[in-house]
């Protein structure tokens, strides 16, 4: 058994290693490794076990690490950084084996560094709100574990300036460690793709301000979450493009000026649908909605042409109410700047156009044709290579090559205004993944899509047609897979944190009630009140059975460490299994017998003090300098 001041300096110890070990499970989501691990560092800390550091040792723990962490990749493969998944995996496997070793054998420092390293490997991925939360929970970590380890706080005043200086060079370290790793991504992203496409290509991920149509392109996917909604709607509209000089669409200054209000939109009352969205990640000004929203509550939207808000949210949760059919209000009928297309592209494409329309009657069904041509023809991928002579979308309709939405919905946007019938790109979201245990819908950033409007002059509406072959789309971006038990509890956990910090930092006090109304936080209350109880009463019930150093006279205590410091000095560090006799034994090889006699003194002098009773003796605190 240990004594209750050591139980809590090596939890204060272990502190940095479970927020460097939650930071990097937040940002590959890797609870399933990391939880485990955690567990084990805890339970060493209140048990007090340690272990030697051997070269075999240290070996299969690296190995081990290594297997245990490239296995994670068949559960959540990481998000792109500046290493490849397979190196990145494989090397935060081994940090994390190798730093609970060094904390087992009590090397804290070994351990943390194995922590901070791990935390800047991980920290090559997108940053969002909770991982820079979890990035400064780990610095107050690591800060509060060295201050504590170096006894600053028993400094007196000069503690003050000492630990103001740690904090400086732990957060300008943590900072340039950050910041370099996102650098070295960013550059070696963008080399990566300028030599692969020659374009020097950007990810298009349909929510940009206008989407490019290269010879070549690429997606690269992000699991992370950016909303999440009560029900699932069909689509949720972030951008309308409606100009297409025949590479780029863009949005025409006549929707960007244009203000309609949502009073405007005729409310079906019988089709009126509810639903809660909460933001789980800063999109500026975007407010994504379902088509058919006619009521906001908990943001004042401002409505651009085409129907798309945009607005700052008051609260973290936004009610929207609107259609359930998701239908955009009647309008009349657009100008000619929607039938525009390149000669190259009409002349390509008209024909095909025109045959697969000619059994339509309707606007509706002619697109609903060409919607089916894409879908039951072609094959999703995230990697588009459409090089050749002729014009990308020509090459694509032509070859059927596998693309990705852009391509689809532009193909069949042209293909739409060379029959008359006026059409735009819109890009926003797709629905998600439905979490199980929370049952509320997880939108994320690879949710990103792009689809056509097209307006149907029967309806006098735009409506909405998806030409991207659904299955494989959602067998490339991994939606068709479903979630498990684990990454579903971690997921909502990471969803509660998210929230909780968004409603801190949008309303404080608002934020501060809710927690004190929730019944969980009574119980985490309650169990916290239980844990310090009981460690109290279990440090006296010890403290009763064994004295320590704190039960004991002060000048005991000083003279103790005065003894255990004069060692370190000589070059003798104190091993916590060792006895005192083994101690003055390698004091005699390393020093010579002469401090060995002198440690022999010392300590039986404050043996007889400690032990028998006896006073101690007043020449204890100067035997302890081995003068």
């Amino acid at each position: 058994m240990i004594s209750a001041s050591a139980t809590s300096k090596r939890l204060i110890e272990v502190v940095p290693l479970l927020a460097a070990m939650a930071f990097h499970a937040i940002a590959f989501q890797r609870w399933l490794l990391v939880l485990p691990i955690a567990l084990l560092l805890v339970s060493t800390a209140f048990s007090g076990v340690s272990v030697s550091v051997s070269r075999n040792r240290l070996v299969t723990t690296c190995v081990a690490g290594l297997m245990a962490g490239v296995a994670m990749l068949a559960i959540s493969e990481p998000p792109s950084g500046p290493l490849p998944p397979l190196v990145s995996s494989g090397l935060t496997g081994v940090l994390i084996g190798v730093a609970t070793l060094f904390f087992a054998s009590r090397r804290v420092v070994a351990a943390w560094i194995s922590g901070w390293v791990l935390v800047a490997l991980s920290a090559g991925v997108e940053m969002s709100v909770p991982l820079s939360v979890a990035q400064f929970v780990f610095m107050g970590g690591l800060l509060i574990g060295a201050a504590s380890s170096a006894r600053i706080f028993e400094m007196g005043a000069r503690s003050i300036l000492t630990l103001s200086l740690f904090t400086v060079l732990v957060v300008s370290a943590t900072a340039g460690i950050v910041n370099g790793t996102k650098r070295l991504d960013g550059i070696l992203q963008q080399t990566l793709q300028a030599l692969y496409s020659g374009e020097g290509l950007s990810p298009e991920t349909g929510i940009g301000d206008e989407i490019i149509v290269r010879s070549r392109s690429s997606i690269t996917l992000s699991q992370q979450a950016v909303l999440e909604m009560s029900i699932a709607p069909t689509r949720l509209r972030v951008r309308v493009m409606d100009q297409f000089d025949g590479r780029r669409w863009s949005t025409s200054a006549a929707i960007r000026t244009a203000r309609p209000t949502l009073a405007d939109v005729p409310i079906p009352r019988e089709s009126a649908r509810e639903l809660q969205m909460v933001l789980l990640d800063d999109l500026g000004d975007d407010l994504p909605s379902p088509a058919g929203t006619w009521q906001v509550r908990g943001a004042a939207p401002r409505v651009d042409g085409g129907w798309i808000l945009h607005g700052k949210t008051e609260n973290v949760a936004v009610v929207l109410t609107g259609d359930e059919q998701e239908r955009l209000p009647p309008e009349s009928a657009p100008g000619d700047d929607y039938l525009e297309v390149s000669p190259e592209l009409r002349a390509a494409l008209e024909p095909l156009a025109r045959r697969l329309m000619s059994a339509g009657g309707t606007s509706r069904a002619k697109a609903e044709m060409v919607e089916r041509f894409f879908q039951h023809n072609f094959q999703y991928t995230l990697d588009t290579n459409l090089a050749g002579d002729e014009h990308p979308l020509v090459i694509l309709v032509q070859e059927r090559r596998p693309a990705y939405c852009i391509y689809f919905a532009s193909a069949m946007a042209v293909m739409l205004r060379t029959q008359g019938i006026p059409a735009r790109i819109v890009s926003g979201f797709m629905p998600g993944s439905i979490n199980p245990i929370t049952g509320r819908v997880t939108i994320r950033q690879r949710d990103a899509h792009a689809w056509v409007e097209a307006w149907l002059a029967e309806e006098r509406r735009f409506v909405a047609f998806d030409p991207t072959p659904s299955g494989s789309r959602e067998l490339a971006i991994g939606t068709a897979d479903t979630p498990g038990i684990v990454s579903a509890c971690a997921e909502a956990l990471v969803s509660v944190a998210r929230r909780a910090w968004l409603s801190l930092q949008r309303d404080p006090p608002r934020a501060l009630a809710a927690v004190v109304k929730s019944p969980i936080s009574w119980v985490f209350v309650s169990l916290l009140v239980v844990l310090l109880v009981w460690q109290r009463r279990t440090g006296r019930s010890r403290a009763a059975r064994r004295p320590t150093l704190e039960a004991v006279d002060p000048v005991l205590r000083r003279s103790y460490r005065r003894y255990s410091k004069t060692l370190r000095r000589v070059g003798v560090t104190p091993r916590p299994w060792e006895t005192d006799e083994e101690l003055i034994e390698r004091l005699a090889d390393a020093s010579g017998p002469q401090l060995a006699t002198k440690a022999k003194e010392f300590i039986t002098s404050y043996r007889r003090a400690r032990y028998r009773g006896d006073l101690a003796d007043e020449r204890l605190p100067k035997l302890a300098r081995l003068d």
